[in-house]
């Protein structure tokens, strides 16, 4: 199967650009991605990137063609698992996780106004975590004919027990690092998604709210779920 050849793929995408146009673009993204990484062969960092440049010229030509749809686009954050290597690929500000025995470790780096003010020194990271303009994201997918898309260049070692932990700022805006560690670490993938759900919903859940799982199990299969 596709997924045997290929290995595993979970994607987030958080659509901007109004709710019907976000969605639509999400949704290109995630088609668009999906075909793309399981249609192609060789190198899989070089095959994300390809589907992402495709996505991104795919969502800009459907921005074109209704006047509702113009401007539009979306964050996408790709995990791919394959053969005990994982490979990411991101643009925007929807996160990639890690938990790994008992910590949890942020793999995506926001493309974020505040976090570019972190990195040249400007703001702290908790003076980010609370800025009004935290959420404006400086790339997306499909909003210019061309995007820098972030790839992880070289695959990352996974060990069983592993988590993934993908998912929008709907998420982590509201629940913090530490509760996602504690939830992926005592829920099973589909019940974790659930109560990270709930629990950002229980805090306002003003935004959309998406979150997926990924667990390495010791035989090297995977379980994954989605909610």
């Amino acid at each position: 199967s596709e997924a045997e050849t290929k290995g595993n793929l979970m994607i987030v995408a958080d659509g901007v650009g109004g709710h019907s146009a976000g969605e639509e673009a999400s949704r290109i993204a995630v088609e668009t991605i999906s075909n793309r990484f399981f249609e192609s062969s060789g190198q899989i960092s070089e095959t994300l990137r390809a589907a992402f440049a495709e996505a991104n010229q795919a969502i800009f030509r459907a921005a074109q063609s209704r006047f509702d749809w113009q401007g539009m686009g979306t964050t996408s954050t790709a995990l791919a698992i394959c053969s005990g290597q994982a490979f990411a690929a991101q643009v925007g500000d929807s996160r990639l996780y890690l938990v790994r025995e008992g910590r949890i470790y942020q793999l995506s780096e926001d493309h974020s106004a505040v976090m570019e003010m972190v990195r040249m020194g400007v703001m702290t990271i908790d003076e980010a975590c609370n800025h009004e303009d935290r959420n404006l994201i400086l790339r997306a997918l499909g909003t210019k004919p061309e995007v820098a898309v972030t790839i992880w260049e070289k695959p990352f070692p996974v060990r069983g027990g592993d988590s993934f932990v993908l998912c929008t700022d709907g998420l982590f805006d509201l629940v913090s690092d530490e509760e996602i560690k504690a939830t992926v670490t005592n829920e099973t993938p589909v019940a974790g998604c659930q109560k990270l759900v709930d629990l950002a919903k229980a805090k306002g859940g003003y935004d959309n709210i998406t979150v997926g799982i990924v667990r390495v199990t010791t035989n090297a299969s995977r379980n994954k779920e989605q909610s």
